[in-house]
C-alpha cells in the first residue's frame, strides 16, 4: 500500500563574493513516494530510481527508465522570502511610473540607486516600491557596520540576519531581503553588478516586496559599501 509523505524543505542561498544576496527560503512540502518492497525485483528497481543504479536482475525482464523528480517549487510564506526566477523579457508597452520622493531621507547616491531600481521595475511592468526611511536606516546601519568591523557579509560577527536586524529596529514585514556589495563607485556601476547576478536580480525584480531603504556609506578609502533593504509588510 502506498503511502505520501511530506517532508518539509528549506534551503538558504547566500553568495560569498560581492556583491550577494541573501533570502530566506519558506516553507514547501514534496510529495515522495514510498513503495512496499516485496520481492528483488522490487527492490532493483526502487534502488534504480533513487540512485541510478545501473545492477540487473538475473532474469531478463527490462526495467523501464523513470524520469528525476522535478525541483520544488518555492512558494512565499510569512516572515521569509525566496528568491524568485528570472522575470521574462522587458515589456515593450511598460511605462515607467513617476516615483515620489515625499519625506525621503537619502543621499545622492542613495536616492539614485532608489530611482534606478524603479526604473529597471518599470521596464519589466513590476509596481514600482516606495521609500522606507526605517529600512534605509537598517540599510546604513549594516554599511556602516561592515566597515567598521571589517567584514562582508549579511550575517554580522553578533550572528544577526538581516532579519534579526529588521526586527530589531521594529520592522514586521511578509516578505523580506536583502542585497550588499561594496568596490563599485557610482549607482550605475552597483546596480549594473545587482542585475547581472541572479540572485541579487530576483530581489530587485520581486513582484511582491513593496518598500525599499537604500545604505551607501564610503570607507576611509572611499570605497563605498552598499545595502538594499526590500519589505512587504
Amino acid at each position: 500500500m502506498n503511502k505520501i509523505k511530506k517532508a518539509l524543505i528549506c534551503g538558504l542561498t547566500v553568495l560569498t563574493v560581492a556583491p550577494t544576496a541573501f533570502a530566506k527560503c519558506p516553507n514547501t512540502y514534496e510529495k515522495i513516494e514510498i513503495q512496499k518492497i516485496t520481492s528483488v525485483q522490487q527492490l532493483i528497481d526502487y534502488l534504480n530510481k533513487l540512485y541510478g543504479a545501473t545492477a540487473t536482475p538475473s532474469s531478463s525482464r527490462k526495467t523501464k527508465p523513470t524520469q528525476a523528480p522535478a525541483a520544488p517549487k518555492v512558494t512565499a510564506a510569512p516572515r521569509a522570502t525566496a528568491a524568485p526566477r528570472a522575470t521574462a523579457a522587458p515589456r515593450a508597452t511598460a511605462k515607467p511610473a513617476e516615483t515620489s520622493m515625499v519625506e525621503v531621507t537619502a543621499s545622492a547616491i542613495e536616492k539614485e540607486v532608489f530611482d534606478l531600481v524603479n526604473k529597471t521595475r518599470a521596464g519589466y511592468g513590476l509596481p514600482q516600491l516606495a521609500w522606507a526611511n526605517d529600512l534605509a536606516a537598517v540599510a546604513r546601519a549594516h554599511s556602516r557596520d561592515m566597515i567598521n568591523r571589517r567584514f562582508f557579509d549579511h550575517t554580522n560577527p553578533d550572528g544577526l540576519s538581516p532579519f534579526d536586524r529588521m526586527r530589531a529596529a521594529g520592522i514586521r514585514y511578509k516578505t523580506a531581503a536583502e542585497n550588499i556589495a561594496y568596490g563599485q563607485r557610482t549607482p550605475e556601476a552597483v546596480m549594473n553588478a545587482w542585475m547581472n547576478s541572479s540572485g541579487h536580480r530576483a530581489n530587485i525584480l520581486n513582484a511582491n516586496v513593496k518598500e525599499i531603504g537604500v545604505g551607501a556609506v564610503a570607507d576611509s578609502s572611499g570605497t563605498i559599501y552598499w545595502t538594499q533593504e526590500f519589505v512587504a509588510r
